[in-house]
């Protein structure tokens, strides 16, 4: 789960469209958090500097406060994507003695803002080349690029195979594995089954088919989130 944080600007605009945009993307990859002061962000970073991935910053070039406590917060926040909302950024670049990973100039827009969050999840998720489990007392690490499926197998065991047919059984939940997974790489399609989108290799109606010739239906509920992830992948 990546986590945004921003805070309500006046106009309402990006509040408006972050909520739009995660609840497209849907809100078991993001979720939006909403804070009214920037003062109050700050606090909530400082008890747990990792709780926010994603932040996004209107900044009031003509207020020396709103320049000060931007700055510190993007100093706590130093493992997030920084995104700083402004008029004019040469004069934001010499205002801040700590700047973010990005601007985004005025006026804003919905695209613009789906486009840095999409970008973001790309970046952010790619931290996650590996995945551990432990078999027998014995742990193993797999690339996950190598995963093709997981899938549960008699209520608490799940079944991981990969592209060099190797296959493993361990104990955990889809839950929990989902969890650890980049997830725009792998999805959940039905309630036992995880996939790599990347090892697809075709599919039709509520089938999908791998590159290991495995066949797994598409649950309902999770058919509109598979499409999303793949039109994200592919861009």
């Amino acid at each position: 789960m990546i986590n945004i944080a921003f805070v309500d600007d006046k106009e309402n605009f990006l509040s408006r469209y972050i909520l739009e945009c995660v609840s497209e993307i849907g809100t078991d990859i993001v979720n939006a958090c909403s804070f009214k002061s920037k003062d109050t962000l700050l606090n909530n970073i400082k008890s747990d500097i990792n709780s926010f991935q994603i932040i996004y910053l209107d900044v009031d070039l003509m207020d020396l406060d709103d320049i000060d406590i931007s700055n510190k917060i993007i100093s706590a926040s130093r493992n997030s994507k920084s995104f700083y909302i402004t008029k004019i950024v040469h004069v934001i670049r010499d205002s801040f003695k700590k700047t973010p990973d990005e601007y985004i100039l005025k006026p804003i827009s919905k695209n613009i803002i789906m486009e840095s969050i999409l970008k973001s999840l790309k970046e952010l998720t790619c931290k996650k080349p590996f995945f551990e489990f432990s078999q027998n007392k014995t742990e193993y690490i797999i690339k996950s690029h190598d995963i093709i499926s997981l899938s549960l197998q008699n209520g608490r065991i799940i079944n991981l195979k990969t592209t060099s047919d190797d296959e493993y059984d361990f104990y955990s939940t889809v839950k929990d594995v989902i969890s650890r997974l980049n997830c725009l790489r792998f999805v959940q399609i039905n309630p036992g089954t995880i996939i790599n989108i990347s090892h697809i290799k075709k599919i039709e109606g509520d089938e999908i088919t791998l590159i290991n010739l495995e066949k797994f239906y598409i649950s309902k509920k999770y058919h509109k989130r598979l499409m999303m992830v793949i039109d994200i992948y592919n861009n």
